[in-house]
Protein backbone atom coordinates (compact mmCIF):
# COMPACT_ATOMS: atom_id res chain seq x y z
CA UNK A 1 0.00 0.00 0.00
CA UNK A 2 1.05 3.78 -0.90
CA UNK A 3 1.82 6.20 1.94
CA UNK A 4 -1.48 8.23 2.99
CA UNK A 5 0.24 11.50 1.28
CA UNK A 6 1.63 10.60 -2.44
CA UNK A 7 4.11 12.80 -3.62
CA UNK A 8 2.32 15.33 -5.89
CA UNK A 9 -1.12 14.90 -4.17
CA UNK A 10 -2.23 14.44 -0.90
CA UNK A 11 -5.00 11.54 -0.64
CA UNK A 12 -6.92 9.59 2.38
CA UNK A 13 -6.72 5.90 1.54
CA UNK A 14 -3.60 3.33 0.25
CA UNK A 15 -5.24 3.86 -2.96
CA UNK A 16 -4.53 7.01 -5.18
CA UNK A 17 -6.67 5.57 -8.19
CA UNK A 18 -7.77 2.48 -10.06
CA UNK A 19 -4.86 1.36 -11.29
CA UNK A 20 -3.61 0.40 -7.96
CA UNK A 21 -6.32 -2.08 -7.71
CA UNK A 22 -5.24 -3.44 -11.49
CA UNK A 23 -1.77 -4.15 -9.86
CA UNK A 24 -3.48 -6.06 -7.12
CA UNK A 25 -5.19 -7.95 -9.62
CA UNK A 26 -2.37 -8.80 -11.53
CA UNK A 27 -0.34 -10.55 -8.45
CA UNK A 28 -3.38 -12.21 -7.95
CA UNK A 29 -4.58 -10.58 -4.28
CA UNK A 30 -7.17 -11.56 -3.02
CA UNK A 31 -7.42 -10.02 0.10
CA UNK A 32 -6.51 -6.96 1.74
CA UNK A 33 -4.66 -6.46 5.31
CA UNK A 34 -5.08 -3.02 6.43
CA UNK A 35 -2.97 -1.64 9.02
CA UNK A 36 -1.82 2.12 9.39
CA UNK A 37 -2.46 5.27 11.24
CA UNK A 38 -5.46 7.56 11.56
CA UNK A 39 -8.28 4.93 11.95
CA UNK A 40 -10.59 7.66 10.87
CA UNK A 41 -8.65 9.26 7.86
CA UNK A 42 -6.26 7.14 5.62
CA UNK A 43 -7.23 3.82 7.30
CA UNK A 44 -11.18 4.26 6.97
CA UNK A 45 -10.16 5.58 3.67
CA UNK A 46 -8.48 2.68 2.39
CA UNK A 47 -11.09 0.35 4.03
CA UNK A 48 -13.63 1.74 1.88
CA UNK A 49 -11.51 1.51 -1.30
CA UNK A 50 -10.99 -1.68 -0.84
CA UNK A 51 -14.50 -2.85 -0.07
CA UNK A 52 -15.45 -0.89 -3.25
CA UNK A 53 -13.01 -2.44 -5.39
CA UNK A 54 -14.68 -6.03 -3.96
CA UNK A 55 -12.13 -7.00 -1.88
CA UNK A 56 -12.15 -8.99 1.54
CA UNK A 57 -10.93 -6.48 3.81
CA UNK A 58 -9.32 -7.25 7.08
CA UNK A 59 -8.39 -4.41 9.97
CA UNK A 60 -5.92 -5.53 12.19
CA UNK A 61 -6.79 -4.19 15.70
CA UNK A 62 -3.51 -3.71 17.31
CA UNK A 63 -1.79 -2.01 14.21
CA UNK A 64 -4.20 0.92 13.76
CA UNK A 65 -4.41 4.07 16.23
CA UNK A 66 -5.98 7.35 16.17
CA UNK A 67 -5.54 10.50 17.99
CA UNK A 68 -8.84 10.07 19.61
CA UNK A 69 -9.60 6.81 21.67
CA UNK A 70 -13.32 7.67 20.89
CA UNK A 71 -13.31 8.13 17.33
CA UNK A 72 -10.86 4.91 16.81
CA UNK A 73 -13.48 2.66 18.32
CA UNK A 74 -16.28 4.22 16.78
CA UNK A 75 -14.82 3.82 13.22
CA UNK A 76 -13.56 0.10 14.10
CA UNK A 77 -16.89 -0.70 15.29
CA UNK A 78 -18.59 0.98 12.15
CA UNK A 79 -15.91 -0.70 10.02
CA UNK A 80 -16.54 -4.03 11.56
CA UNK A 81 -20.16 -3.45 11.06
CA UNK A 82 -20.15 -2.64 7.24
CA UNK A 83 -16.83 -2.82 5.52
CA UNK A 84 -13.91 -5.13 6.94
CA UNK A 85 -13.35 -7.53 9.54
CA UNK A 86 -11.25 -6.55 12.22
CA UNK A 87 -9.07 -9.45 13.55
CA UNK A 88 -6.24 -9.57 15.92
CA UNK A 89 -2.41 -9.11 15.16
CA UNK A 90 -1.93 -13.11 16.05
CA UNK A 91 -4.74 -14.36 13.17
CA UNK A 92 -2.95 -11.90 10.86
CA UNK A 93 0.27 -13.24 11.14
CA UNK A 94 -1.08 -16.67 11.34
CA UNK A 95 -2.95 -16.30 7.76
CA UNK A 96 0.66 -14.64 6.18
CA UNK A 97 2.94 -17.14 7.67
CA UNK A 98 0.37 -20.14 6.13
CA UNK A 99 0.87 -18.13 3.01
CA UNK A 100 4.12 -18.03 2.74
CA UNK A 101 4.70 -21.66 3.82
CA UNK A 102 2.63 -22.89 0.36
CA UNK A 103 5.34 -20.31 -1.14
CA UNK A 104 8.07 -21.74 0.41
CA UNK A 105 8.98 -18.87 2.09
CA UNK A 106 10.53 -17.59 5.60
CA UNK A 107 7.64 -17.55 7.89
CA UNK A 108 7.68 -14.34 9.96
CA UNK A 109 8.48 -14.98 13.75
CA UNK A 110 5.28 -14.42 15.75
Amino acid sequence: MKNCVSKNQRVIHGFSSQPDSSDLVRKNIDCLLVAGTSTCGCVRGTVLDGYSFGYPVFLVEECVFDRSRTSHLVNLFEMNAKYATVIQLAEALEYVNKIKRIEGRKVIAS
